[in-house]
């Protein structure tokens, strides 16, 4: 369904750690929904679960995070590296899409926004315990 409110209507929009629930299709439709409603200038600042990070990790055979601070639904143990791959691309079906900086970008261009970057932390606005493992974004309508 579409976002209830009016096109135009809103200056900011913020998500945090939403988008990776959805299946692409279902992403574009939401974001297109968001630069609708966005007012001419509007800002829709995104962060997104950093899926690199964790696939980094597996090449170089590392452990990206212990365990321990997993959603515990989500831990699978098999005693491999490709667990913490799992985890991210999946977290017990609650995950339907990976991020990485170059397919947020686009994502966000493709929805139909004309002004799109990467942006930096923002303490005002952002979790920080969530910052080792995010990217962030800005799209302006």
């Amino acid at each position: 369904k579409s976002i209830p409110l009016d096109s135009d209507s809103v200056d900011e929009i913020y998500t945090s750690h939403t988008l990776e629930h959805f299946e692409f299709k279902k992403i574009i439709f939401i974001l297109q929904e968001c630069e609708r409603i966005l007012k001419r200038g509007g800002k829709l600042k995104v962060c997104v679960p950093n899926a690199k990070l964790y696939i980094d990790s597996y090449v170089q055979k590392k452990i990206f995070e212990k365990k321990k601070k997993w959603y515990g639904p989500g831990v699978t143990n098999t005693g491999s590296l490709i667990d913490q791959l799992n985890y991210i691309a999946y977290l017990n079906g609650q995950h339907k899409f990976l991020f990485d900086q170059e397919n947020l970008i686009n994502i966000l261009k493709k929805s139909g926004f004309k002004k799109v970057s990467l942006r930096n932390f923002d303490k005002n606005l952002d979790l920080k315990e969530r910052d080792y493992e995010s990217i962030y974004a800005l799209a302006i309508k």
